[in-house]
């Protein structure tokens, strides 16, 4: 296992403890009572657990192929479709609240599905089905106010 795997693992699994402890100092509640710190205790808790697991798991297999190590994951990496994820996400940050909800997400849906090497016409109408979907579980399933336009219509 790469020396640099060991120490981001190690970075991982510091963070986790930080917070876990942060989280507890907060006060965690119980499940039907949740305090300020339940959703940042029960986050780093699952992330301490799998930076372990992960580290377990690079311990145990000192002879992993290249292929399965971390580097090897990242040389197989598509960059180019990664960087277009991206800068679609933080263009939907900017324009959500211009345009709204639903015409902003269709369109960063449109961008998700079309890097997902699907055909046009799938594109569109998965994208239409998933912001439909998403609006009524969200809007009138949960009751949760969306971003509307900053236009009248």
């Amino acid at each position: 296992m790469d020396k640099r795997e060991i120490a981001g693992g190690l970075i991982w699994l510091f963070f986790a403890v930080l917070v876990i402890i942060s989280s507890l100092k907060l006060g965690v509640g119980e499940f039907h009572n949740p305090g300020p710190g339940f959703f940042p205790f029960w986050s780093a808790l699952c992330l301490g657990i799998i930076t372990m697991m992960l580290l377990g798991n690079h311990f145990l297999k000192k002879d992993a192929a290249e292929n399965t190590s971390i580097a090897g994951i990242w040389k197989t990496l598509n960059w180019g479709r990664n960087v277009v994820i991206v800068i679609a996400l933080f263009i939907y940050c900017l324009v959500l609240p211009i345009l709204g909800y639903i015409p902003a997400t269709l369109g960063l849906m449109m961008i998700l599905f079309y890097t997902g090497k699907m055909k046009p016409w799938a594109v569109i109408c998965a994208a239409l089905l998933a912001v439909l979907l998403t609006y009524c579980l969200f809007y009138y399933g949960l009751k949760t106010p969306l971003p509307r336009s900053i236009w009248p219509f």
